[in-house]
């Protein structure tokens, strides 16, 4: 929904509230993408995340901050730049996320 003005004092914290779930991390299944790009780049790509954008957020950073990358997250989709699949899925075993890697 997208507001453009309102006179209601209480309405910013209506549209803010995230009615998504977040599932347990053992129920979670994402799944593990390597992906090539311009220039022979390469990233991982991760999907699949079921919960708020806070908690997309924070195994965003929690990725990125164990293996000393960059990368970003959009639309329910983490993108950890690097060829460090292997990397990212041991951290994602350790708490306690069930995946799977698709492709190469």
């Amino acid at each position: 929904m997208n507001l453009i003005y309102s006179t209601n004092q209480n309405i910013n914290k209506n549209i803010q509230k995230d009615n998504t779930e977040k599932l347990q991390n053992n129920q979670q299944n994402l799944l593990v993408y390597t992906d090539r790009h311009k220039g022979n780049k390469i990233s991982v790509r991760i999907e699949g995340f079921v919960g708020s954008d806070k908690d997309l957020k924070n195994l965003t950073k929690t990725i990125k901050m164990k293996c000393g990358v960059g990368g970003t997250s959009k639309n329910h989709i983490i993108i950890i730049q690097g060829n460090i699949r292997e990397k990212v899925v041991i951290i994602l075993e350790k708490m306690g996320f069930k995946y799977k890697k698709v492709g190469g």
